[in-house]
């Protein structure tokens, strides 16, 4: 009985460790999945999607913030496929964070999503910006569906 309860408590704790260090630039098409040990996803430096590569967040995943001033930087296609009952969390930052969350930069935004996620925290959710007024911008219509912004995060575009 003894050792029943030393593997149960053994096989929680390591289940409970599980996580995945995110950072630099993604080189393909990338899904960041709540499934097995991947979960939650802890940016430890920039994370850049550049052109012509998607990175998908499937339902359930979770995204911290937490380990330093860092963002999701996309110039590429980003879908954020959350469910109802399964959204994707973007949370933590610091109110000393200078970056957002997630900026979209410079991309064809009719390419990319974001649903059921709900954002939170004090450091800024999600930019919508250019590189340099005149050179290259955005385009098309990006849709946000059932997102939240909660605590002080926001949407903004210049």
């Amino acid at each position: 009985m003894f050792s029943l309860i030393i593997i149960l408590f053994a096989s929680t704790f390591s289940r409970n460790q599980a996580l995945t260090n995110v950072g630099g630039v993604l080189r393909k098409n990338t899904i960041w999945s709540s499934s097995g040990s991947a979960n939650p996803y802890y940016l430890t430096d920039n994370v850049h999607v550049p052109r012509n590569v998607t990175l998908i967040i499937q339902a359930g995943v979770q995204i911290v913030f937490d380990k330093g001033d860092f963002e999701i930087l996309v110039k590429g296609i980003l879908q954020v496929r959350g469910t109802a009952s399964n959204p994707v969390l973007f949370y933590n930052g610091t109110e000393t964070n200078t970056k957002w969350m997630i900026t979209l930069q410079s991309t064809n935004l009719s390419e990319s999503i974001i649903t059921n996620a709900i954002f939170t925290g004090p450091q800024k959710g999600l930019q919508i910006t250019t590189i340099i007024a005149g050179l290259s911008q955005n385009t098309g219509v990006l849709v946000v569906h059932n997102t939240m912004f909660l605590e002080n995060t926001s949407i903004e575009s210049n």
